[in-house]
């Protein structure tokens, strides 16, 4: 009986290590962005990524080095923005036909920007 209740456990202890470890990656590939985005905190860690990519930004800014993205005048960085500029740029890339499915969707969230708020003249 404690042997079958121990097997169980490692069994259900590997289940949860092979199930969780894609989400302890640090890098998610684009192949998998449409089931992630049935994930409801797959939402949050793309919107803490746009406030990274921002803040990168900015203090690229502030200590005079070319920028990765300008945002125009007045506009506001905000969630919806940042959800549906990476979103575009998944389903649409800029500057080629689609993704390789490897591509992390860290990379591609930098290009977003990039591509869609270039900087003239710098």
């Amino acid at each position: 009986q404690k042997e079958v209740v121990m097997n169980m456990k490692v069994v259900i202890g590997m289940f949860f290590l092979v199930f969780f470890s894609c989400f302890a990656n640090a890098d998610f590939p684009v192949k998998h962005y449409y089931e992630f985005k049935k994930v409801d905190k797959f939402e949050d860690y793309l919107i803490g990524l746009g406030r990274g990519i921002f803040w990168t930004n900015t203090v690229l800014e502030v200590s005079k080095q070319k920028r990765i993205f300008c945002m125009p005048g007045g506009l506001a960085l905000d969630q919806g923005i940042i959800l549906s500029v990476i979103d575009q740029e998944v389903r649409n890339p800029t500057g080629r036909d689609s993704w390789k499915p490897d591509t992390t969707i860290e990379l591609i969230a930098v290009l977003a920007f990039k591509n869609k708020f270039p900087c003239s003249g710098t």
